[in-house]
């Protein structure tokens, strides 16, 4: 058996690093929606009070570009260092490779390669969410875990199967639905129609939502690049007042839609914008003929506080309680 030989190039040094990292994205079979270009510039303008350093990095072979290593690291609050996205995400994209070549093979190089460059003393946090779970998934983690030393955890995603139609909603969420949506216009916003303008006007709500700064306002651009490249805002509009009532920004990828961010006027909360928008989503990803909706992480039931209670029984609402399994890895370079 011939071994591949692999070589690396720092994004750094790359010509043209967004189309071919995009490119890469778009032909890897592992890759899903965090993995796009458009999250690693989110990322480091969400994290820039942090100082964070983009470390990631090309896999060449045979002169041809065949992967990429997402590595952004960063010094935590409190001390050490972590290599993940910005801390509100929690870990970094799993290394990916282009169909037609070996998976274990370049992961065996990458692996070693990620953990030089992330430094002795760093917490690395990795995930691994395909657009589609395939039935060896955790057959592989569980190679790399005995290969390379990591702490599997295991992660529940709620998901809404979209492929036969609209999903069974709690009954309290339809009806709530038909009372206030007609109070409501609501509007798909992508692509050109997402301004800098516009996407300003999504960081002030987003902050009156959550009655602070949260973060800057360049990183509020580059999350709206979602919209411009692949996905959309709804909108929901009071009618009476002309005021937003609320937006919520879907990332839409290999037939999958992501919840990405949302926000609320405060002034609406007894008028059920959440669910107006999420019903909305709902209807608008069916019409893109997507196969799921991924509504994010669920917290784990003995750990989570009444935030998280609330957050996921809300999601519950419209999952019916589906999750899919999703795997993170974790370890402490020596």
């Amino acid at each position: 058996m011939t071994l591949t030989r692999f070589e690396v190039r720092d994004i750094q040094q790359m010509p043209d690093a967004e189309r071919v990292w995009q490119n890469i994205v778009d032909n890897a079979p592992e890759a899903w929606s965090w993995h796009s270009w458009n999250t690693l510039e989110l990322t480091l303008a969400a994290a820039e009070a942090l100082h964070p350093e983009n470390r990631s990095f090309f896999v060449y072979s045979a002169d041809k570009v065949v992967g990429l290593v997402p590595l952004v690291t960063y010094y935590k609050e409190g001390g050490g260092r972590l290599a993940s996205y910005h801390p509100a995400i929690g870990f970094l994209p799993s290394p990916v490779c282009i169909k037609g070549i070996d998976r274990e093979e370049f992961e065996k190089f990458v692996f070693g390669e990620l953990e030089s460059r992330a430094g002795a003393g760093t917490f690395i946090k990795i995930r691994y969410t395909p657009p589609i779970n395939t039935a060896d998934e955790e057959v592989y983690i569980k190679k790399i875990v005995e290969n390379f030393g990591y702490m599997p955890v295991e992660i529940r995603t709620h998901i809404i199967k979209l492929a036969g139609g609209l999903p069974p909603i709690r009954d309290r969420f339809v009806r709530y639905y038909k009372k206030f949506s007609p109070l409501f216009d609501i509007a798909i916003v992508e692509g050109k129609e997402v301004t800098e303008e516009f996407a300003d006007s999504y960081r002030v709500l987003h902050e009156k939502d959550a009655g602070r700064v949260v973060r800057s306002a360049e990183s509020y651009q580059r999350q709206a690049d979602t919209a411009r490249n692949a996905g959309f805002f709804v909108v929901a509009t009071h009618k009476e007042t002309g005021r937003v009532g609320g937006m919520l920004l879907i990332a839409f990828y290999k037939n999958v839609g992501y919840d990405s961010s949302v926000a609320v006027d405060p002034h609406f909360d007894n008028l059920r914008v959440g669910i107006i928008l999420k019903m909305a989503a709902i209807d608008e990803l069916i019409k893109r003929d997507a196969a799921a909706y991924d509504l994010g992480p669920r917290a784990e039931l003995n750990k989570e506080t009444e935030k998280e209670r609330g957050i996921r029984l809300f999601k519950e609402g419209f999952t019916g309680g589906a999750t899919r399994i999703n795997w993170q890895l974790e370890k402490v370079v020596k």
